[in-house]
């Protein structure tokens, strides 16, 4: 059906001024009114590490943008759209979280605005451009829905989660373009590449939108499905989306090979119960589901490993909306139906978030994370009502609707007094989740300040996890000591944690504990293994004279190994490795056997992700009789894929030093990765004994063991 068919004369001013659409603009704007209470709230968390201390993109000059896109003004993720729009507002409004926030409200509007014309692009693809009061209703009813949904605040009111409104803003301008481009009888290929070029923006603002290119491919199978045999229709959808698919494809090959370089993405945490990757999955989709539906109790940490009938539950809801999103692409394009494709829409964009390809967050399901998927649901519900209102239950429907969007409103609104306040967010969010360690880590770090160690000990009263509940009160411990002026006791402490094997969740509090009972290295220590270059940095600065001092010194006595190894040893401890590096290389030009240096040497070449190199100086050190030379040289071996090797080390270790728990501990997860779990058993309890021997960390061996 093409445009021709349309009647425009009399209806244009009401296509664009009908009633629907007023009312639809009333519900955008409440909405963001309702946000309004999340307007002056203070930096939280990644807004640091993304804008505040940030040095690299605060440096960058706006006279020269294409800064962003050529270089790392990030060093945690390539995102220079949302990058650029942060120095923008840098430039605006300094560093003041309210102006960030203003941006944060003008790219949500802007955003509700392009969910109603890639909606109404939608439907006229799917129903013929009929421009009637059905699609009114159905277009105005998805932008409401949407509009209101209570998790999109989290987006809204945390900076750092820009990235979920400029990929959606640009996501849904490239869906309208796109559907646009399929509405005549000839498909505009100009339309087309304009939809490319908004999805490239939407990947270059955060890379998960990439499922947009099978919602693409949906769309036009369903528009030209009822043209051509099923055949020719799915070569020519894949030909007409293809602009937008590979897009996708390239999206996901320079994530892969890119951006795991920059940061580790790999999965791993001691304090969550174990569970395989499909079951997984389906745990996640039904949270989103859950939340999606019924959005309430919302917080920043989900648990979604839920044991017993909680667990049966939300997988059998994951399983629900697969058979559902399978059940919905079949009626989009064999009955172009809307709410088919609106929820094979939030299926298939949800699909990033599932953990399939592992990858690091401190929740299993984020809010933010439902900000392109909930508009597929949106689509969905309100396809199902404006049927019901053409079937004659309008009073119905308009009732219903009133009641949703009016509960969206007064739950938005809830949640955004609670973003008001990084307290009262942080208390909220653990009264939801007491027990997820992520929860109470995020707690944590707000009663740092003041050493509330009688919060941290309530906080593991609640927990279920052995090992993390132990953690736990050790820090209050620790805190307590340093309240009451007993430092000593206070590093007693942080020994006692020091033996645990470090864990990524908990390692910035534990930097923050040594670094106050005076041990600026052990505290360097753990903010690197943290990745918090914002803590590292202000250590660093307090040891910069003593460096100079060296440098000063060795300007007159340059061959002086004592004094090079002194320089080097202080540059690795600062976490200077590359500058380590040179040192103990000079060292090595002097006195080319000495095994110290070529320990020191792999250690910051290992730290730098330059495995074979620091295997090598690993190899020359272990045939020296270094200590602990060939547990580093186990780990080196397993990180370039050598498991045999790794294993060989890691035994030769054990062999060498029959008091130390670590070699068995780190075979242990090496078996654990190759799946050998009887070895990794055996290998963990040679760990716990002598753990226990040396008094060490017991409870961490436990929990692996607990695992297997």
């Amino acid at each position: 059906m093409g445009h021709a068919a349309v009647d425009l004369a009399p209806g244009s001013v009401r296509q664009w001024w009908s009633r629907p659409r007023i009312l639809a603009v009333l519900v955008v704007a409440t909405s963001l009114a309702a946000q309004v209470a999340a307007l002056p709230g203070e930096f939280f968390s990644d807004d640091a590490i993304y804008i505040t201390d940030n040095p690299t993109l605060l440096a960058t000059p706006l006279y020269k943008p294409w800064q962003f896109f050529t270089g790392w003004t990030n060093r945690w993720e390539y995102l220079p759209v949302r990058d650029l729009s942060y120095r923008l507002d840098a430039a605006l409004f300094g560093l003041s979280p309210v102006g960030f926030r203003l941006s944060n409200f003008v790219l949500y509007a802007l955003a509700c605005a392009a969910c109603f014309l890639a909606a109404r692009a939608v439907v006229r693809v799917l129903r013929g451009p009929r421009g009637d009061v059905y699609e009114d209703v159905l277009v105005a009813a998805t932008v409401a829905l949407f509009a209101v949904h209570p998790a999109h605040v989290e987006s809204v009111a945390w900076i750092a989660s820009r990235k979920d409104l400029l990929s959606g803003l640009f996501g849904f301008a490239a869906l309208w373009q796109f559907g646009e481009a399929l509405v005549p009888e000839r498909t505009s290929w100009r339309k087309v590449s304009l939809a490319a070029l908004l999805y490239a923006l939407a990947l270059l603002s955060k890379g998960s939108v990439i499922p947009l290119g099978l919602v693409a491919l949906l769309l036009a199978s369903a528009r030209l499905s009822a043209s051509a045999p099923a055949r020719q229709a799915a070569v020519r959808a894949l030909g007409v989306a293809a602009p937008l698919l590979a897009l996708s494809v390239a999206s996901v090959w320079l994530s892969s090979h890119f951006a795991t370089v920059r940061h580790d993405a790999a999965v791993f945490d001691p304090y969550l119960p174990p569970i395989d990757p499909a079951p997984l999955a389906l745990r996640i989709l039904g949270t989103f589901a859950q939340v999606a539906i019924a959005p309430v109790h919302l917080r920043l940490h989900y648990d979604v490993r839920v044991p017993g009938l909680a667990g049966a539950a939300v997988l059998g809801l994951g399983v629900v909306v697969i058979c559902a999103a399978g059940v919905g692409a079949w009626a989009a394009i064999r009955r172009r139906s809307v709410a088919g494709f609106g929820i094979a829409w939030f299926a298939l964009f949800t699909a990033p978030f599932l953990q399939l390809v592992p990858f690091k967050a401190w929740s299993e399901m984020c809010e933010r994370w439902l900000f392109m998927p909930s508009a597929g649901l949106a689509l969905a519900a309100a396809a199902l009502l404006a049927q019901a209102a053409a079937r004659g239950a309008t009073r119905a429907v308009a009732a219903g609707t009133g009641v949703v969007v009016a509960a969206g409103l007064v739950l938005t609104a809830h949640r955004s007094s609670e973003w008001a306040s990084v307290d009262r967010l942080v208390r909220s969010n653990l009264a939801r989740a007491p027990s997820h360690p992520g929860a109470v880590v995020l707690a944590m770090t707000q009663w740092e300040r003041e050493l509330r160690d009688d919060e941290a000990r309530a906080a593991a009263s609640r927990l279920d996890d052995g090992a993390f509940r132990e953690r736990v009160l050790l820090f209050a411990d620790g805190w307590q000591a340093l309240r009451e002026g007993r430092r000593d006791d206070a590093r007693g402490v942080m020994a006692a944690i020091s033996a645990m094997p470090q864990v990524p969740l908990t390692a910035a509090l534990e930097g923050g504990l040594a670094e106050r009972t005076g041990d600026d290295f052990e505290a360097l220590r753990y903010y690197a293994f943290a990745d918090a270059e914002w803590l590292t940095r202000p250590v660093q600065e307090k040891h910069r004279p003593e460096l100079e001092r060296l440098r000063r010194e060795l300007a007159t006595r340059p061959d002086s190994v004592p004094l090079l190894a002194e320089l080097g040893d202080l540059q690795a401890e600062l976490r200077f490795d590359r500058d380590a590096g040179e040192t103990y290389r000079r060292i090595l030009q002097i006195a080319p056997d000495l095994g110290a240096a070529h320990y020191n040497l792999g250690m910051v070449l290992l730290r730098s992700h330059a495995y074979a190199e620091a295997a090598a100086e690993y190899r020359i050190a272990a045939q020296q009789q270094v200590p602990d030379a060939w547990n580093s040289l186990g780990l080196c071996q397993e990180q370039l894929g050598d498991l045999a090797e790794s294993e060989r080390s890691f035994r030769t270790a054990l062999a060498a030093d029959e008091r130390s728990w670590k070699p068995a501990y780190n075979l242990a997860l090496m078996l654990m990765q190759a799946r050998r779990p009887a070895d990794a058993r055996a290998a963990l309890l040679v760990a716990r004994e002598r753990a226990g021997a040396s008094n060490a960390a017991v409870a961490a061996v436990d929990a692996l063991l607990a695992q297997l």
